[in-house]
């Protein structure tokens, strides 16, 4: 099942997961923690979080179609275009230009070997097998360029907002 929960939401399941709330049948029970917890359980929170939004399956998290949030300007050179991540977006899912026969393959170490033949036109992509690769700072380069460079797609994984969004699978087993 896939969660979009805010913070109180997600603090209270949290608490649940570490045993910090008795899970009661009918009946009802007030507790009372030390303000001292709930920061420790944001802190933790916040980390796993972040750690699920790096590094977990895309189809668990809610990846967002930005294309109309970016705007393609020429790389150095000409060969490519570039864009830069919009604010609380930081994992590219895929990205699609008109012109381009796929998704772009993307490349996140910008000293790779794929990523530096981008800088020669000899072995550059070709739109058959695009590249995207990912530089610091939120930037991304596309290659080939193309005539018209209009984005068909570009999704990303991120947090535009103060929701937790994943598929309940995710949480952590206590």
């Amino acid at each position: 099942m896939f969660l979009h929960l805010t913070y109180p939401q997600m603090l209270a399941r949290w608490r649940v997961l570490k045993g910090l709330y008795p899970v009661l049948g009918s009946g009802s029970v007030s507790v009372t923690l030390p303000e001292e917890t709930d920061a420790l359980l944001h802190v933790e929170i916040e980390k796993w979080y972040t750690d699920i939004l790096a590094t977990a399956d895309p189809s668990l998290l809610a990846p967002t179609e930005i294309s109309d949030l970016v705007t393609l300007s020429a790389c150095d050179g000409g060969g490519g275009h570039t864009f830069s991540l919009p604010d609380g977006y930081g994992r590219l899912v895929s990205v699609r230009l008109n012109g381009w026969e796929c998704d772009a393959r993307i490349i996140a170490d910008p000293d790779s070997p794929v990523a530096r033949r981008q800088r020669d036109p000899f072995t550059r992509a070709t739109p058959s097998s695009p590249v995207a690769v990912l530089r610091p700072g939120g930037m991304v380069a596309l290659y080939p360029a193309v005539r018209f460079p209009d984005p068909l797609r570009i999704t990303a994984i991120g947090r535009p907002d103060a929701m937790y969004h994943f598929d309940e699978s995710l949480l952590p087993v206590s």
